[in-house]
């Protein structure tokens, strides 16, 4: 909400701006919008309160809608207690705030990623790089449990690519839980509710995630033919 306070010298001269200025159409770089002034709430108290007023803009129609779009673009399963991208408690952080996801480039953290990743206990000998390989040779691989059940539920997590522009992310999760439960999904769209062209689901369950994959993959899906893969490939190879 945009809002901005001004203190006259004398209450007469606010009243006579509220009479003034309220539903007064102010223009900018967002378009115009009508003003809402009144007097600041009773329950602050920085200033003397009959010498404030309380400016704040209406959000428009198409504001709104956007809000809307963007909160129809993400669910996750109400019922879980931990994040669905990760496996950490909920009381850390949720989904959209995961280091390990992607498409919140906002906390994605690419260095905890290669770390989870391509740690000395994460890929086995066969598919390290040679300074791994001879890391791991000087020192016996370290079991972690947490990260462990990290990749357990990253290995679940599919990532889908040129989704059509008004992509409905209802209908994408249809079409994907067919083939087992959901834990996520998440399209990504811009301010004005539009798809950005990908999008990502979390499953319960790796085979069922490996069944999508092969079934959607190149699948027509509005005027587009989807791209289907893991989001980290190289845990499912």
């Amino acid at each position: 909400m945009s809002f901005a306070v001004v203190v006259f010298e004398k209450r007469e001269d606010g009243e006579r701006a509220i009479d003034a200025l309220n539903g007064y159409e102010a223009g900018g770089r967002c378009g115009n919008r009508r003003l809402v002034v009144s007097h600041f709430p009773k329950s602050t108290r920085f200033f003397s309160l009959q010498e404030m007023l309380f400016i704040r803009r209406r959000k428009t129609t198409k504001e709104q809608q956007e809000v809307k779009a963007c909160s129809t673009s993400f669910w996750r399963d109400p019922g879980a207690t931990f994040c669905s991208v990760c496996g950490e408690d909920k009381e850390n952080h949720l989904e959209l705030k995961c280091p390990y996801n992607y498409l919140s480039p906002a906390t994605y953290s690419p260095c905890k990623v290669r770390l989870a990743l391509w740690g000395n206990y994460t890929t086995t000998l066969r598919y390290k790089c040679a300074r791994h390989k001879e890391e791991e040779q000087r020192e016996p691989p370290v079991h972690d449990e947490a990260n462990s059940r990290r990749l357990g539920f990253m290995r679940c997590f599919v990532r889908v690519n040129n989704l059509p522009e008004q992509c409905h992310p209802e209908e994408l999760a249809a079409l994907f839980s067919r083939f087992g439960p959901l834990r996520m999904w998440h399209v990504a769209t811009g301010r004005s509710g539009a798809c950005k062209g990908f999008g990502g689901l979390v499953f319960q369950k790796r085979d069922h995630a490996d069944e999508a994959i092969e079934a959607l993959n190149c699948h027509a899906f509005g005027d587009r033919k989807l791209r289907v893969d893991w989001a980290y490939p190289c845990l499912n190879c």
